[in-house]
């Protein structure tokens, strides 16, 4: 703790804004030079609500629980965000060391991907009231 508080005097002297840094603020700088659909994307994934937790957080004052925490909270995507904003901030020199380690973070899992079988494909098609459209997903069809 006394390496800690010695670290943050000194950085506090450099960096004036080092010890007032939060969450929030960190996801509106890594957003800015996003553009278009990457930054809606980016919007509306740092928007999720297990980030809610960490928002009005110091990055000073994060320990490991919390990060876990969200992504416990949270999904795949919240997964994939969360360390977008975390390496952001360790490439930035915001945090002065890894909050959660590489190696401990959760795996990203995504879920099995599938087609349509034949009867969801009739079912699309007997529900489609535009004629053409009906036309044109039966061509897609098996």
């Amino acid at each position: 703790m006394l390496n800690l508080e010695i670290a943050r005097a000194y950085l506090k002297g450099s960096d004036t804004g080092f010890v007032s840094r939060t969450w929030a603020w960190v996801m509106e700088r890594a957003g800015e030079g996003k553009q278009g659909a990457t930054k809606e994307r980016w919007l509306r994934g740092v928007a999720e609500k297990p980030f809610d937790t960490i928002r009005d957080l110091k990055l000073t004052e994060t320990k490991a629980e919390h990060l876990l925490s969200v992504l416990k909270e949270g999904t795949v995507s919240t997964n994939i965000f969360l360390r977008r904003l975390h390496n952001f901030a360790l490439d930035m020199s915001w945090l002065l060391a890894p909050v959660i380690p590489r190696r401990q973070w959760r795996p990203v899992k995504f879920q099995e991907k599938r087609a349509i079988t034949l009867e969801e494909h009739q079912k699309i098609i007997a529900g489609e009231r535009n004629e053409e459209w009906r036309g044109i997903t039966s061509c897609c069809g098996i």
